[in-house]
């Protein structure tokens, strides 16, 4: 044997060896967890993760085992293991929540997640409709789309009054309360700022009996329907344009829906 193919075969063994030691190694005890946080997860379905993960290493972790352990409804959106040497792990489970109820003319609705995705087996009970295509776990219809991302940011004080959503052709996303007024919301853009105008707007006593809320522009929500004189800064005459000082507004534009 010369004296190239020795070293050669040199290296092999050391490589095999290496190995060797490798998968005897995480896979010791040593290495066992002994120590689990987990964040985003209660209850059962946490206690299941739990020993799943106190079975496992914090060298060889099986992603796949940790989501059948918690497995559950509503559904595992994602799932991020950190392992720190020698023994802990910590589990961040985000869940897929139900934004709305997607039906498809008078079918019966399926509870769908902030994305469009179907979430088989939840519950519909007390989400808002909304009408569009749900084929191959998601959700297909564009408008519909548009809609469920508006009610996915809903605070959870108001989700309870929300009824449907839908795009109107004039005035965009349009959100119908069950008790209260419709809203509109323009695009699916700056959602958080939109929300919080609906709430202090609906807050407000001054705004009682209203028939919608305009938040299209956050910074400055109409409220149309009102009876009486200037509100708060609230023209019940032409709620679209801003009241100037003298309480004078701009040219008068249309306000209704097909929503």
């Amino acid at each position: 044997m010369n004296r190239r193919v020795a070293i050669g075969v040199g290296v092999l063994v050391l490589a095999l060896l290496a190995g060797c030691g490798w998968l005897l190694i995480r896979d010791s005890g040593f290495v066992r967890v002994h120590k689990v946080e987990i964040v985003g997860l209660s209850g059962v379905r946490a206690q299941r993760l739990r020993a799943a993960a106190l079975s496992q290493t914090t060298l060889n972790v099986d992603e796949h085992r940790l989501r059948v352990a918690a497995a559950g409804q509503p559904p595992i959106d994602s799932l991020d293991v950190q392992t720190e040497f020698p023994d802990r792990m910590k589990i961040r489970v985000r869940l897929f929540i139900a934004a709305a109820s997607v039906v498809n003319g008078g079918s019966s609705g399926v509870a769908v997640a902030s994305d469009g995705t179907v979430l088989q087996g939840v519950s519909t009970a007390g989400l808002a409709t909304v009408e569009g295509i749900a084929g191959a776990g998601r959700v297909r219809t564009p408008s519909a789309l548009l809609a469920i991302s508006v009610l996915a940011e809903a605070p959870g004080s108001l989700r309870g009054r929300l009824d449907r959503a839908g795009v109107d052709k004039s005035r965009g996303i349009v959100v119908v309360m069950r008790s209260g007024p419709k809203l509109y919301f323009g695009s699916n853009q700056d959602l958080k700022a939109k929300w919080a105008a609906v709430s202090r707007v609906l807050a407000d006593p001054a705004t009682a009996g209203a028939s919608y809320v305009d938040v299209s522009v956050p910074r400055r929500p109409a409220v149309g329907g009102l009876q009486g004189a200037v509100r708060g800064g609230i023209d019940p005459a032409d709620p679209n344009q801003p009241v100037a000082p003298d309480g004078a507004t701009g040219d008068t534009q249309s306000a209704g829906t097909g929503m």
